[in-house]
């Protein structure tokens, strides 16, 4: 899956991630990417066309603090969530997000869906968040070796299933 990052006063940035194919993945890495690029006393609203990133970043990082740790950790992607809070909780300009009806002509979501292409046609380094990092994630589940990315009940039922 491939991100990429546009703006008005920004240079368009494009990224690959590795994994399970989620666009939710690579959205997340892509949000990141568009707040790091920010200035920090800078506002930012950052326009998405995934109704479930927006929801989630509602439901994990503005309630963050009464979040409880199951919940922090039950989540798909917790790592990248809590590299987004941390991000936006670091910031003295505002973090907003907005969603956005994708294919229905908006410039930016057009821009950015095809500058993601882009980036899947091109091979180079995957980008990639790194657990052991993150204060506010104590644990990580691992199965064969690899950092689980979503829930664990939902990946032993996926190996269930292909057996």
């Amino acid at each position: 899956m491939a991100f990429a990052v546009v703006g008005e006063q920004q240079p368009v940035i494009q990224g690959t991630v590795k994994g399970f194919a989620s666009s939710v993945k690579a959205e997340l890495m892509g949000l990141i990417t568009g707040i790091i690029a920010t200035s920090q006393d800078q506002d930012v609203c950052i326009r998405l066309d995934n109704q479930a990133v927006v929801k989630m970043f509602n439901d994990i990082v503005v309630n963050r603090r009464r979040a409880s740790v199951r919940v922090k950790l039950r989540c798909d992607y917790a790592v990248e969530w809590a590299i987004v809070s941390r991000i936006c909780s670091e910031r003295t300009g505002s973090t907003t997000f907005e969603w956005v009806k994708g294919h229905r002509g908006d410039k930016w979501n057009m821009a950015a869906d095809k500058a993601a292409k882009e980036a899947q046609e091109v091979v180079g380094k995957e980008w990639e968040a790194r657990a052991e990092e993150q204060d506010d994630l104590r644990y990580t589940a691992k199965m064969a070796g690899t950092t689980l990315e979503i829930d664990t009940r939902q990946t032993l039922k996926m190996q269930t299933t292909r057996r």
